[in-house]
């Protein structure tokens, strides 16, 4: 994708806003087609971003991190996903619209989560969160505490996957509340009376499960045991095939007979 910032006319190096393109779609002239971030989606504009992003940001030191690092990595995480789930179950009887920036930021965290570990089943369980997020009527949510935390723990799991490389890690705690908070919001649209966004969470809920928790692989059954040298044989050489007997070759009805002639008869005088 391209991108072109757009900077201040007074205040040089400041960007105002912003465009992208992609490279196959051009004008007539061969330039391309160029889209304001506000007009892709109302959320999408520059001002909406620089609301929902903190002023803050992780910068990655020059040396690796070491274990205990990276595992904070994933417990500040961990602990991120679970205070989310409390705090939005905590709003959805009460306060709703409390709970609803947490909600729009969980997306977000699902996505890095997945791109991180690299996991199909989670990278699904992103897509079908994506409808659950969806403010109404397209306002997006002033931020809140549980949101900004979210936020920070996807910034903070994607600034260790880009320094590290280390996928070699599977957590499935971090997975199991993940899971947790798509059932907060489910609960969350429930109460606010939005079927088909509750749908979507219970879907994306379910898939977390299923990556956190994956089915063991079928054993293959035993072969059976021959008890007698009968058995063994037929287990060695099974039987052909049985099927309808064939006809023997024969004329075909109404044609001519295949019967040898009799002899002709000698003729002699007759008395």
């Amino acid at each position: 994708m391209l991108v072109r910032k757009r900077f201040s006319v007074t205040n040089s190096g400041q960007v105002t806003g912003y465009s992208v393109a992609l490279p196959g779609d051009t004008t007539t002239k061969g330039g391309p087609v160029w889209y304001g971030g506000g007009k892709l989606a109302a959320d999408l504009s520059w001002p909406k971003l620089r609301q929902r992003w903190t002023p803050h940001r992780i910068t990655p030191g020059a040396a690796g991190l070491t274990a205990a690092e990276r595992n904070a990595a994933w417990d500040h995480a961990t602990r991120a996903a679970a205070d989310a789930a409390a705090h939005i179950r905590a709003m959805a009887r009460t306060h709703p619209a409390a709970a609803a920036d947490a909600a729009w930021a969980t997306s977000g965290t699902l996505h890095v989560a997945a791109a991180v570990l690299g996991s199909r089943i989670l990278r699904q369980a992103a897509d079908a969160y994506d409808r659950a997020a969806r403010p109404p009527y397209g306002r997006i949510p002033p931020p809140s505490p549980a949101g900004n935390q979210l936020r920070q723990a996807a910034r903070l799991l994607s600034a260790f996957a880009g320094l590290t490389g280390d996928r070699s890690m599977t957590p499935i705690v971090l997975i199991t509340r993940l899971a947790a908070l798509a059932e907060a919001v489910a609960e969350l649209r429930d109460a606010q009376q939005h079927a088909a966004q509750a749908a979507a969470a219970r879907a994306a809920a379910e898939r977390l499960h299923a990556a956190a928790h994956p089915a063991p692989p079928a054993k293959p059954r035993p072969a059976q045991r021959a008890d007698t040298a009968a058995q063994l044989a037929g287990q060695s050489f099974p039987p052909p095939a049985t099927g309808p007997a064939t006809a023997q070759p024969g004329p075909a009805p109404g044609g001519p007979s295949l019967r040898r002639p009799p002899p002709p008869r000698l003729r002699g005088p007759t008395r």
